[in-house]
C-alpha cells in the first residue's frame, strides 16, 4: 500500500492476463484507494486480522489497528457489490 504506483502495477498484471492479489495489514487500505485498485484490475485483497477480538488483535499487532482493519474489510467489500 505504500508503493505510489499500486494502481498501475495492477493494470499491468491485467494487461499481462494476471491474477493479482494483494495481502495486506489493511490500515492503508481506504475506499478510495480500493475503488481505484478494483478499477485497475486488482482480483483480490486478504487483509490480516490476528484476532476477532479488538483487543487481542491489537496486543499481536503491536498497535491499535483493528478498527482499521475492519474499515478496510468493508471498504473492500462495499466495492466489490456493485
Amino acid at each position: 500500500m505504500l508503493r505510489g504506483d499500486l494502481v498501475e502495477l495492477c493494470a499491468a498484471s491485467r494487461d499481462a492476463g494476471l491474477y493479482s492479489s494483494l495481502i495486506t495489514a489493511g490500515t492503508l487500505f481506504a475506499r478510495e484507494r480500493a475503488e481505484a485498485l478494483k478499477s485497475a484490475g486488482l482480483d483480490h485483497v486478504q487483509i490480516s486480522i490476528q484476532s476477532p477480538n479488538a483487543d487481542e488483535n491489537d496486543r499481536i499487532a503491536g498497535n491499535r489497528s483493528f478498527e482499521k482493519k475492519i474499515a478496510a474489510a468493508r471498504s473492500r467489500r462495499s466495492s466489490t457489490s456493485r
